[in-house]
């Protein structure tokens, strides 16, 4: 919607958190465990900076606005308003122990996932963020 300059209507309240991977922090990851990691170990890899859909879609409006001026900032709306007391969905990743296996200033957790997917998804090449029953769905770019 934002692309073809009309507001989006997101089919959930905006609440549920998520975090989205940069593709080159992927790799950077795979390759750490591959090299690093013990056989048959799980490891969780990701980014550990939490993003709220309703967050996620601001920015794609502000980025959308910032490459498109003329149309100005395109109004983020929402089927249902957070409910009170309603503890939040989170599916944020704890890459603990991937990170040790690097050690902790490994720059994957940092969150430039959030900015790409952002970017992404106002390209017009990404999906809706919020997609109703799970509130996830997010850019190809998510991993967990």
């Amino acid at each position: 919607a934002i692309i073809a300059g009309s507001e989006p209507m997101l089919k959930g309240d905006g609440t549920p958190y998520r975090s989205y991977l940069y593709a080159a922090d992927l790799v950077e990851w795979l390759l750490v465990i591959l090299l690093n990691g013990q056989a048959g170990r799980p490891y969780n890899v990701g980014s550990e900076a939490a993003v709220s859909i309703r967050e996620l879609a601001d920015r794609v409006a502000a980025v959308s606005a910032a490459e498109r001026p003329k149309r100005g900032r395109p109004d983020v709306l929402f089927a249902r308003q957070p409910q009170p007391g309603v503890p939040s969905e989170r599916y944020v990743p704890d890459c603990g122990r991937a990170r040790d296996r690097r050690g902790s200033s490994h720059r994957p957790c940092s969150g430039r996932g959030n900015d790409a997917a952002a970017v992404h998804i106002s390209s017009g090449s990404g999906r809706s963020a919020d997609r109703g029953d799970s509130e996830g769905g997010g850019p190809p770019s998510r991993h967990a």
